[in-house]
């Protein structure tokens, strides 16, 4: 069941061509052409897309939720806050996707995307996204927006402080860390087989590290953030 959880990464930048070129060099992912950029393959799993970002829109990657009915999502983003970000603040039906509209969270001004149901691939593989992370600027907030306009439930922390949300099965759908000085936004990771290794090659690819080496939660493995070339933030982990 593909209901709340993250089901596709879309990636947003000036130039598809070099995004293409600089993720197909870096987790060997390869691009597909669309009428509107170019799918990303890892094997023979479609994890993502490119496009080219609006004007004076920073490069980005977007991570797109699963929802049951996406027009009543949006509707009760709008109750609580939310912008949706289309012209006219209607879903649009995108060919391979159906409906979807990105949304922009009124606590922290992060874009998320919602879109219908997906398939749900069996267990995470090397080169795919396999976590979503809310850095926040108000993790109390967060929790009472995002509880409300997706089927997600708070995570609390040892502490009573709000770690991250779960499904109504139970299974985590993202964690969330205060974003601190830093923006609020939603970072996206990739499973690696060699931390070291992918770090090294995306610095030699024109890379920018942010965050060398950092553990998750409950010592679940490992994980370094970069900026890519033109700047977009992503991150990639290694299970324990």
């Amino acid at each position: 069941m593909s209901k709340g959880r993250f089901v596709y990464h879309e990636l947003r930048v000036p130039d598809v061509a070099a995004a293409a070129m600089f993720y197909g060099e870096l987790f060997g992912w390869t691009a597909v052409d669309t009428p509107t950029g170019k799918l990303f393959r890892a094997g023979d799993t479609v994890i993502g897309g490119v496009s080219a970002v609006k004007p004076h829109v920073p490069p980005h990657w977007s991570g797109y939720v699963a929802v049951d009915d996406v027009t009543a999502t949006l509707t009760g983003a709008k109750e609580h806050g939310g912008i949706v970000t289309t012209d006219d603040g209607e879903p649009i039906d995108a060919p391979g996707h159906g409906l979807l509209a990105p949304v922009l969270d009124t606590v922290n001004k992060a874009v998320f995307v919602v879109t219908g149901p997906r398939p749900v691939t069996n267990g995470p593989k090397i080169g795919t996204f396999v976590w979503d992370r809310l850095h926040t600027a108000d993790p109390t907030a967060s929790v009472a927006f995002y509880q409300k306009v997706l089927p997600w439930t708070a995570i609390l922390n040892s502490d009573g402080s709000s770690g991250g949300f779960r499904l109504t099965d139970g299974t985590m759908a993202a964690d969330m860390v205060p974003a601190g000085q830093d923006p609020s936004r939603w970072l996206a990771f990739v499973l690696v087989e060699d931390l070291d290794r992918i770090r090294t090659k995306a610095n030699d690819l024109g890379a920018h590290v942010l965050v060398r080496q950092e553990s998750f939660p409950g010592d679940s493995g490992d994980f370094s953030v970069i900026a890519d070339p033109q700047g977009a933030e992503i991150g990639f982990c290694q299970t324990s």
